[in-house]
């Protein structure tokens, strides 16, 4: 039987700011596109058995499943 696992992802990327807070912002901002154009084995991936993912409930659809099966389906 599948169980659910809770993937978290570290990268690195460069961003260009007056000070930290600035940093922080264009980071937030510039982090889609700097994931879509990195490397997928340039980032650290863990795994923790369970779910606890922030924000994530039993009404959502995890990764890698069938795209209807809920969380709390398969707990």
């Amino acid at each position: 039987m599948s169980k659910l696992f809770t993937a978290s992802i570290t990268f690195d990327f460069v961003v260009v700011a007056e000070d930290e807070t600035h940093a922080h912002q264009v980071a937030m901002s510039e982090m889609r596109e700097a994931l879509s154009d990195m490397d997928r084995y340039d980032a650290d991936i863990d795994i923790a058995e369970g779910v606890s993912a922030n924000g994530w409930d039993d009404d959502c659809i995890p990764y890698g499943g069938d795209g209807n099966t809920r969380t709390k389906d398969y707990k």
